[in-house]
């Protein structure tokens, strides 16, 4: 078994406030960036030119964000929210509980054949 990583109390409050706030984010809010990235533009009527000349990337880029076949990059993201008076915010949003999560590890932990039962006994 390997050493647990020790994280400072603060943190551990700060990512606990997290995961209790992203618990309950809508699931409207997990689109992806290219939906937002369309929607607020034309919000704030502005061409794709004129977005990609705020944000410092190739209108091309800008492009292919908003089709969303780009593999863009959270600094790039950055760029172009900031560029939209928007801050970026990532969370990660868990599929389950951490605990539930360390639970299934171990059942799984568990269920796997010793050590001595995957070796014959003269190996």
């Amino acid at each position: 078994m390997g050493r647990q990583t020790y994280v400072a109390l603060p943190d551990r409050q700060a990512l606990n406030k997290t995961l209790l706030f992203a618990k309950d984010a809508p699931t409207a809010a997990g689109q992806p960036a290219r939906v937002y990235v369309r929607a607020l533009r034309a919000a704030l009527r502005m061409t794709q030119a004129q977005l990609a000349r705020r944000a410092g990337v190739a209108k091309s880029h800008v492009a292919l964000i908003e089709a969303g076949t780009a593999n863009v990059g959270v600094e790039t993201l950055r760029k172009v929210f900031d560029a939209m008076f928007c801050d970026l915010l990532v969370i990660p949003k868990p599929r389950k509980k951490p605990t539930q999560a360390l639970a299934e590890r171990e059942l799984e932990r568990l269920r796997e054949p010793r050590y001595y039962e995957k070796r014959g006994p003269w190996d």
